[in-house]
C-alpha cells in the first residue's frame, strides 16, 4: 500500500546512511572554476576577519554558522553584509575591513540577467584593486561567470543546501 511505501521512504530519506551519501556527493561536486594560484581558491587563514556577502540574509547566516563551526580553532572573526540590489555601498564598506570575503551568489531559478550582477562586479573590481583575498561562492548556476569579469577565485558547490555549502566552506579552510 501507499502508506507502507511512504513509511519505508521516511526510514531511508534522512537516515544517517543517506546523509553520509549526500555529504560525499556534495564534497565530490565542489569545483574550482577560477584561481590565481592554479588549482586552489584563496584560502581563509588563522585570525582572519571574514565578511560574508550574500543577496539573502538567511543564506549568509547559514554560511557564517558553518564557517564558525568548521574553523573554531582558527580564531577568525565573521560578519555578514547583505547585498541589496543596486546598493553596494554598505558592502563596499564591510569588505574594506575584511582580510577575506566570501561573495555568495545564488542565481538559479530567476532570470540571470535580472540578478544584481553589477553589484557583484563592483565588489569584485574593488577586491581585485586591493589585491584582497576572496572567493565567489556559486551556490546555484556556475555559468553565472559569463556575467562577471576578472574573478580571481571562484568555487561552485551546486546548491545552497547545507551539505553543499559546508563542502565549499571546508575547501575555503583547506580541509
Amino acid at each position: 500500500s501507499l502508506s507502507v511505501k511512504l513509511a519505508e521512504l521516511n526510514r531511508v530519506i534522512g537516515s544517517s546512511q543517506h546523509r553520509n551519501v549526500e555529504r560525499e556527493i556534495a564534497e565530490q561536486a565542489v569545483t574550482v572554476f577560477a584561481s590565481r594560484k592554479g588549482k586552489q581558491v584563496d584560502s581563509i587563514n588563522k585570525g582572519d576577519q571574514v565578511v560574508i556577502v550574500a543577496a539573502d540574509e538567511q543564506q549568509a547566516q547559514q554560511l557564517e554558522k558553518q564557517l564558525q563551526q568548521s574553523a573554531s580553532n582558527l580564531s577568525i572573526q565573521t560578519s555578514i553584509s547583505v547585498l541589496p540590489q543596486r546598493n553596494s555601498k554598505e558592502s563596499l564598506q564591510a569588505i574594506a575591513k575584511a582580510d577575506y570575503v566570501i561573495l555568495a551568489s545564488y542565481q538559479f531559478r530567476n532570470v540571470a540577467s535580472a540578478f544584481g550582477w553589477n553589484d557583484y562586479q563592483v565588489l569584485i573590481d574593488e577586491m581585485n584593486k586591493r589585491n584582497q583575498r576572496y572567493t565567489l561562492l556559486s551556490l546555484g548556476n556556475p555559468y553565472e561567470t559569463i556575467y562577471l569579469q576578472n574573478v580571481r577565485s571562484a568555487l561552485a558547490v551546486y546548491g545552497k543546501q547545507e551539505p553543499n555549502t559546508l563542502a565549499g566552506i571546508k575547501v575555503l579552510l583547506g580541509q
